[in-house]
């Protein structure tokens, strides 16, 4: 009986080898690459996705020195903060502002020059921008019923700060206001454009503050 030769088998069972292995390589191959794209994509998907939350990323010295001297104010208190472009999430540390009816004008003294005490010129100024601009004066329902807003609201001392002041603060301060509301545990933005639709860009530094049950104001430092 003939026996075929031991060298030829050898020789056939490493051919069978290599091609095998060299297929298998190349799934292997394969495999990465897939796996690299699903990566990308991931990735790709979660920046898309961050890219419409909002921040956290409030004014600086800067702010504070350049708002002081267009308002002719003093800082008492530079503002610090450890970590900033945190997503804008619940408030974590608060300033607690006196309640006394003047608490909106107050939150916003604390922020330009880290002192509560200059509620009232804060008030006067954001009366001039109700007064004279023209997106307000729609907003609230025309001149005669700004009017009647005036001699009801911001012209007197310890009545409270609405929407309206939020608005006319952020104009005048070319600065953009988030709010933090208790009721729906919600933040609200409203822009220094004064305009809804326009989003914050995530690079702009904003005030932030917290509204408890529609009816006082706190400085939201963290959150």
């Amino acid at each position: 009986m003939y026996n075929e030769p031991m060298e030829n088998k050898t020789e056939e069972k490493y051919d069978a080898d290599k091609s095998g292995s060299k297929s298998s390589g190349t799934d292997s191959f394969k495999d990465v690459d897939n796996l690299q794209v699903k990566d990308i994509e991931y990735t790709k998907s979660k920046l898309d996705e961050l890219k419409d939350k909002q921040v956290f990323n409030p004014v600086t010295k800067p702010w504070q020195l350049r708002q002081n001297k267009i308002l002719n104010l003093k800082i008492e208190k530079n503002l610090i903060y450890k970590y900033r472009g945190k997503i804008l999430g619940e408030p974590t540390k608060i300033i607690n502002i006196i309640g006394d009816g003047n608490c909106l004008y107050r939150s916003l003294s604390y922020w330009i020059t880290g002192t509560e005490d200059h509620h009232l010129k804060i008030r006067n100024l954001i009366a001039e921008v109700v007064k004279s601009n023209e997106n307000i004066e729609k907003y609230v329902g025309g001149k005669n019923k700004l009017l009647q807003y005036l001699e009801k609201n911001i012209e007197n001392d310890g009545v409270w700060g609405t929407d309206v002041e939020i608005f006319a603060a952020a104009f005048l301060l070319k600065t953009s206001i988030y709010v933090y509301s208790t009721v729906t545990n919600k933040w609200q933005i409203f822009n220094k454009y004064m305009d809804l639709k326009k989003k914050v860009m995530r690079n702009e530094k904003c005030i932030y503050l917290r509204n408890i049950n529609n009816v006082h104001y706190d400085v939201v430092m963290d959150v």
